[in-house]
């Protein structure tokens, strides 16, 4: 028996031909920046397509000749979808995604969807295209489409991502987890997005979109069913303050334990300079043209 903990807007790229003056898309970009910095990101300079501007861990907001371009992911693409989506001329990538959660181990549940696929191409004959693969841990993947066309679906173990790249409290958060992911490109993109105007269904609207690609590429689809839904609140992922807190953690932390034992403890504070830093300290952070006032949502 399995359980949908998640069903939301996994990724979104959106850009508006409107000037970056009047473009409410920049404003919510903006606010997006913050409130990745709020929760521990560090923002950069980027480039991406012709648009330059800045990029935390979840977004990446620029301008150029054309306009204005946001992309968002995860858990910040599904707080911001109404706003961005409404804010656009265009959404070039939409992804939905569903977590679902089994009662045990579901090892090879990659590997059997990827036979039911090899059985469906058999059946209907034709070209089709897609692949399996596994990492070093047997955890697979299996995928249905092309990275190159407007539709490509991922089936993967969630709970293998997060043992490979996550903390031990998102382990504990994709226990037994496996994750269906369905990239849309451009004109199904659109259409997807419009779909999912009404916040009250979104959630069902997903599984059944999800559910009915299954179905029709000759994959089982009860899994997704509307009916098992127990949606976990938003989760967020560890910020890039986390990830240098962990290396410090365990890269430095011994080595500066060796030396206070020594008793050289005031020599180790001026090393690292923490005896010049103010106790409460603040950053500026650079802006992508002018600012304008959006409230996201808190996650």
């Amino acid at each position: 028996m399995a359980e949908v903990i998640e069903s939301q807007v996994d990724w979104l790229s959106c850009t508006s031909q409107r000037s970056v003056e009047g473009a409410s898309l920049h404003a919510v970009g903006e606010s997006l920046l913050a409130l990745e910095e709020a929760h521990g990101a560090r923002t950069r300079p980027g480039s991406r397509l012709g648009y330059a501007g800045l990029r935390a861990k979840r977004i990446f907001l620029g301008v150029g000749p054309q306009g204005t371009l946001l992309d968002v992911s995860g858990d910040l693409a599904r707080v911001a979808f109404e706003e961005a989506s409404g804010a656009c001329d265009h959404i070039s990538r939409l992804d939905i995604a569903a977590t679902v959660r089994f009662e045990r181990a579901m090892d090879a549940y990659e590997r059997e969807r990827w036979e039911e696929y090899l059985t469906w191409c058999a059946s209907v004959g034709g070209e089709h295209r897609g692949h399996y693969e596994e990492d070093d841990r047997r955890a697979g993947s299996c995928y249905v489409g092309s990275s190159k066309s407007d539709v490509l679906l991922r089936i993967y173990n969630k709970e293998g991502e997060a043992l490979r790249r996550g903390t031990p409290q998102e382990v504990e958060h994709y226990l037994r987890c496996h994750r269906f992911e369905l990239q849309l490109r451009n004109e199904r993109a659109c259409a997807m997005a419009a779909s999912l105007s009404d916040p009250t269904t979104r959630a069902r609207r997903i599984l059944g979109t999800l559910a009915g690609f299954l179905s029709d590429k000759g994959l089982s689809s009860s899994d997704l069913s509307p009916e098992r839904m127990a949606l976990v609140p938003g989760f967020r992922r560890r910020s890039d303050d986390d990830v240098s807190l962990g290396w410090l953690a365990e890269q430095v932390r011994p080595t500066l334990e060796r030396l206070c034992a020594k008793g050289s403890t005031e020599h180790v504070i001026a090393a690292l300079g923490l005896d010049s830093v103010p106790e409460h300290g603040t950053r500026p952070r650079a802006t992508v043209g002018p600012q304008e006032v959006w409230r996201a949502p808190r996650l």
